[in-house]
C-alpha cells in the first residue's frame, strides 16, 4: 500500500483517494508483469530490432526523445525503454525527474515512488486547465496510462480495469 501519497493539486478537488488510486494502478499495471519490467517498442528507437524476455520487438519509435536517448547512452537501449515497478513508471521519465543510479535499483518501488509522485504533473494539468477539468479516477488512469487525458488517444479498457480496483480497494480499508 503506498504510505503518505501527497498530490496538494487534487487534495480537496476530486474526490479522488490518491494512495488508493496508486495502489489500483499498480495492480493493473503488474499483471501479466512477473518481473516488474515491461519493454514498451514505442520507447525504442525507430526499427531497432530487440528481444526481449524471449519476446521479439520491434521500435516504434513514438516515444523515442531526448530523456530515453541519455538514459539510453547510461543503461542501455532496452533497458531504457523498459516501465519499471509496480506502477511501470517508464525507466526514462525516472531520468527525466532526475534518477542517475544503477538501473537495477528502478526495480525497488521505495526507489521509483519518489518519481511516481512527480508524475504529480498529470493531476496539475486538470486544475490549471482553462477551463479546468475535475480529475476523476478514470481520467487520472488515462493520463498516467497514455500521458494525456486530453487527446483522441483513449484506452477504455484500462480505465475500466483501474476503476474496478479502485473500488475493490475503496470498499476493502
Amino acid at each position: 500500500m503506498v504510505q503518505g501519497a501527497i498530490v496538494p493539486e487534487l487534495a480537496g478537488v476530486s474526490g479522488v483517494n490518491v494512495p488508493t488510486l496508486l495502489d489500483a494502478i499498480a495492480m493493473v499495471e503488474v499483471s501479466g508483469c512477473e518481473t516488474g519490467l515491461r519493454c514498451e517498442p514505442s520507447y525504442l528507437e525507430r526499427n531497432f530490432r530487440v528481444s526481449f524476455q524471449g519476446r521479439p520487438m520491434i521500435g516504434t519509435g513514438e516515444w523515442y526523445r531526448a530523456e530515453v536517448i541519455e538514459a539510453a547512452n547510461e543503461w542501455g537501449r532496452t533497458l531504457a525503454a523498459c516501465g519499471v515497478s509496480r506502477w511501470q513508471i517508464q525507466a526514462s521519465e525516472c531520468w527525466r525527474f532526475g534518477y542517475r543510479g544503477p538501473f537495477h535499483d528502478l526495480l525497488s518501488d521505495e526507489v521509483v515512488l519518489p518519481f511516481v509522485y512527480k508524475k504529480r504533473e498529470i493531476a496539475r494539468t486538470f486544475v490549471t486547465r482553462k477551463p479546468p477539468l475535475t480529475p476523476t479516477v478514470e481520467l487520472i488512469a488515462e493520463a498516467w496510462n497514455t500521458g494525456s487525458a486530453f487527446d483522441a488517444i483513449r484506452n477504455l479498457d484500462y480505465q475500466r480495469k483501474v476503476r474496478a480496483a479502485y473500488d475493490a480497494l475503496s470498499h476493502g480499508r
